[in-house]
């Protein structure tokens, strides 16, 4: 797909993506929770993309609170290079639905 920087094409995958978490039940296993990776070049984007999913989400909960339907509780997180060991641990503990991570750099 071909389009301007700021034109939605993150945002339209992402929107399939919380369909399909909204409407499904997360994992009984916490530790297979994490259905989406998002491997984004820069960490400002990634902090950008975990940003503009707030939206979306407030959305979800909101159309599912007016149909009386119970509200998906679906997580997002972030993971970069400098990401402290206590939270890493916890990302592996207790993943998000969502986890927006950074390419590490192998020395």
């Amino acid at each position: 797909m071909v389009a301007p920087t700021g034109s939605g094409k993150t945002l339209a995958a992402f929107l399939a993506a919380l369909d399909q978490l909204a409407s499904a039940p997360p994992p009984t296993d916490p530790k297979k929770r994490c259905r989406v990776l998002y491997v984004s070049p820069l960490k400002a984007l990634a902090v950008d993309v975990e940003r503009n999913l707030r939206s979306p989400l407030t959305g979800i909960r909101q159309e599912s609170v007016r149909l009386g339907l119970p509200e998906p509780e679906v997580k997002v997180g972030i993971r970069s290079g400098d990401t402290p060991p206590a939270e890493r641990r916890a990302l592996s503990t207790r993943p998000p639905d969502i986890l927006i991570t950074t390419p590490s750099r192998c020395s």
